[in-house]
């Protein structure tokens, strides 16, 4: 080996790292200690310094462990101040009756901190059990002015349901003012079977109608046949649905075209809205995949719903 290249490596090696490790202590201390805090006695701030009282308001909550393994939605409420509350449900293997899942509803409170240019930590209690505190990291990924709009988060320690497993999570701002009637028109339709093993795409229109409203749609689908095949198909899809005014949203899925398959209970969360409009949601099936829970696969499945426009008239529903 060349004199030079050894050299090279040797300081590479013995150098110390130019990082510094932080500590769990570090990275989940409250907005109360932060330095950026507005007791801080930093004065005024420019516009678009961000600090805790940055993150304001009422913001929807997505929440993903593993590949596709734990999923939640919640609704926080952060006060400015580094405070918060909300409410959380969430979907996970039922482990004592697999591949059922486990839904559960959790109340959250907690604590959290910005810097400027973007960066914070939070702490979340979870139905006021103080040993369930679990720290995480911010990241402002919009923001105007001095208002943050949405963030990306990760728990900073790992879940106990999955062991090792690393979770993520959004945060959007948006009102909670919502309704049955929030959704209406059409809305591109995705989901997303297991560690990305099966897919959905295609349409739902929604009618609008307050109550009960009801839906149709269509939707492909790719799915595993065997371990060298995939399954493609198409199905029309209907179904009913109903909003509560913090926008989480129940709808009862029915394939139309394959009458064997379940009706799907699914809840999602609208993430983003325009007044009270629904414009984005996310969600997941309350039961698993029977194709993939067939398989012996992963078999939590997701949803995704993004606004196209006004209501039209679908090929499913003139022929209904």
């Amino acid at each position: 080996m060349n004199l030079s290249v050894t050299v090279l490596l040797s300081l590479l090696c013995t150098a110390p790292a130019s990082g510094r490790r932080l500590s769990r202590e570090h990275l989940g201390k409250s907005a109360k200690s932060s330095d950026s805090s507005p007791d801080s006695g930093e004065g005024p701030r420019s516009f678009g310094e961000l600090d805790t009282s940055s993150i304001s308001g009422t913001y929807a909550m997505v929440l993903e462990t593993g590949a596709n393994l734990v999923s939640a939605l919640g609704v926080v409420d952060y006060d400015g101040d580094g405070n918060l509350a909300g409410s959380m449900r969430f979907n996970e293997l039922d482990q004592d009756n697999s591949p059922d899942r486990l839904l559960t509803i959790s109340d959250i409170t907690g604590t959290y901190s910005l810097e400027s240019p973007g960066l914070g930590n939070q702490e979340i209690v979870f139905d006021g059990n103080a040993d369930s505190a679990v720290p995480a990291g911010l990241l402002v990924t919009k923001a105007e002015g001095t208002n943050v709009h949405s963030l990306d988060g990760n728990f900073l320690v790992p879940s106990d349901s999955v062991p090792g497993a690393l979770t993520r999570f959004t945060m959007t701002q948006r009102v909670s003012n919502f309704h049955t009637n929030s959704l209406n028109g059409n809305y591109a339709f995705q989901i997303i079977g297991g560690a990305n093993m099966g897919y959905g795409f295609g349409f739902i229109n929604f009618d609008g109608v307050e109550g009960d409203g009801t839906f149709t749609g269509q939707m492909r689908g790719n799915a595993p046949a065997s371990d060298s095949e995939r399954f493609l198909f198409e199905t029309a899809l209907t179904g009913t649905y109903e909003v509560e005014h913090h926008g989480f949203t129940t709808l009862q899925l029915t394939f139309a075209d394959f009458p064997e398959f379940p009706v799907f209970p699914i809840t999602a969360l609208i993430v983003h809205a325009n007044g009270s409009q629904g414009l984005s949601l996310r969600g997941n099936f309350e039961i698993p995949s029977p194709v993939l829970a067939a398989m012996g696969l992963p078999s939590l499945v997701r949803t995704q719903l993004d606004y196209l426009g006004p209501a039209g008239m679908t090929e499913v529903s003139k022929t209904q």
